[in-house]
């Protein structure tokens, strides 16, 4: 699977679960799920996002203002560089899933909005 891969830093714990912070920004971007019961994704270095949905939704009668807008992806860590297909050169890095993110249960804001542009 190819695709962009935003750099992120690990996520922190939050009142609603592990949740990902965009650039300096003390609001979240996004709420993680990690793949493990207990994780150690705090710790985690070289890790990124890797968006494959944008969903348009109409939130007419939620509780809290939340964006029309849901970004979900994958939540990778690196584990390795290695050689490219077999008769390229080029280098390649990889990557293990240890979670998903989505913006779906963050709150609208404008720090919420960048960083779900961020994420598209």
């Amino acid at each position: 699977m190819k695709g962009p891969l935003l750099p992120v830093s690990a996520p922190k714990i939050g009142a609603a679960g592990w949740e990902i912070h965009i650039g300096d920004a003390d609001e979240a971007a996004a709420k993680v799920f990690p793949d493990v019961k207990e994780p150690d994704i705090s710790t985690m270095s070289s890790l990124v996002c890797l968006s494959l949905l944008v969903l348009k939704r109409s939130k007419d009668r939620s509780l809290i203002p939340a964006s029309s807008e849901d970004v979900q992806g994958l939540f990778l860590r690196k584990v390795r560089v290695s050689g490219g297909s077999e008769g390229s050169s080029a280098e390649m890095d990889v990557y293990e899933r240890v979670g998903y993110f989505t913006t779906s249960y963050i709150a609208k804001s404008r720090t919420a909005s960048r960083g779900r542009k961020a994420l598209e």
